[in-house]
């Protein structure tokens, strides 16, 4: 009877833990990304468990492998990727 109690409560905290990451890494991010949809916000598409991240380190990666031209605008440079959602996507 302890046996069977143990393992109720051991998957009880499994499915309590599986929840509470399914809310964070999908639930979460696409509710937020409808709602800023609703107000006109758009951006890129959402990817599972690791969103637009594997994105932004790959064009910061490319921006900072290229010698910087001589100007004050920077932010190409720095966040390439705000500098080209914000072209994409608009303000």
């Amino acid at each position: 009877m302890v046996i069977i109690a143990l393992f109720l409560f051991v998957l009880g905290l499994l499915l309590l833990s599986l929840q509470r990451f399914l809310r964070r890494v999908w639930w979460n991010p696409i509710r937020i990304q409808k709602m800023m949809g609703a107000q006109g916000v758009r951006g890129p598409p959402y990817k599972f468990f690791h969103g637009s991240t594997k994105e932004a380190a790959a064009m910061v990666r490319e921006a900072t492998s290229r010698p910087m031209e001589l100007c004050h605008n920077i932010t190409p440079r720095v966040q390439p990727f705000l500098h080209e959602w914000t072209k994409a996507y608009g303000k």
